[in-house]
């Protein structure tokens, strides 16, 4: 798959509970050193680990790709994944989506951008959207990984991505 550059990606892991239990264990068995896996931080063979042992879990990733994104449209990309991500989330019966937390004024933009869709009915009612930190919360772990890896491949960089790619579904955007 070849996209123009620069693109924004915003990523999840689909689970349930006891799906998470395994995963978060999982997850936190990799890491080996620091307090949690961030895919530019680490080594190809830690990364090919991971990615490993994600697609050994069999849980369903969903990537969402925004092009193109100009330096200055970085948040209105985000706030098109993130609506869109939602719809695909809600046809998935998934109830709650955790986004890994950012600097308090871009929370704060998220939780307008889902407020402003709620407004306007663009978000699923029953949706529950909250921020967590990577460092207590492993399941942003693999959507970091996934991500890294495809933005890789689309690079040219590396072909980590295969380990995950039937898992994953990646849904294209264009912004206008």
């Amino acid at each position: 798959m070849s996209l123009p550059a620069p693109v924004y990606l915003l990523g999840v892991v689909i689970a349930d509970g006891a799906a998470c239990d395994e995963a978060r264990d999982t997850m936190l068995s990799l890491v080996r050193s620091g307090r949690r896996l961030h895919y530019r931080e680490m080594d190809a063979n830690s990364r090919a680990r991971a990615l490993a042992a994600i697609g050994e879990l069999g849980l369903d990733q969903i990537i969402v790709v925004a092009s193109p994104v100009t330096p200055k449209g970085q948040e209105r990309a985000r706030a098109l994944c993130l609506e869109h991500l939602a719809w695909v989330l809600h046809e998935s019966g998934v109830a709650s989506l955790t986004l890994e937390a950012r600097p308090a004024s871009l929370m704060q933009r998220d939780r307008s951008t889902i407020d402003s869709l709620r407004g306007k009915q663009a978000l699923p009612r029953g949706l529950r959207v909250a921020h967590a930190l990577p460092s207590n919360e492993p399941m942003l772990w693999i959507a970091d990984q996934v991500l890294g890896a495809f933005g890789d491949s689309l690079a040219g960089d590396s072909d980590l991505f295969e380990l995950v790619k039937s898992r994953t579904s990646v849904e294209t955007i264009q912004q206008r």
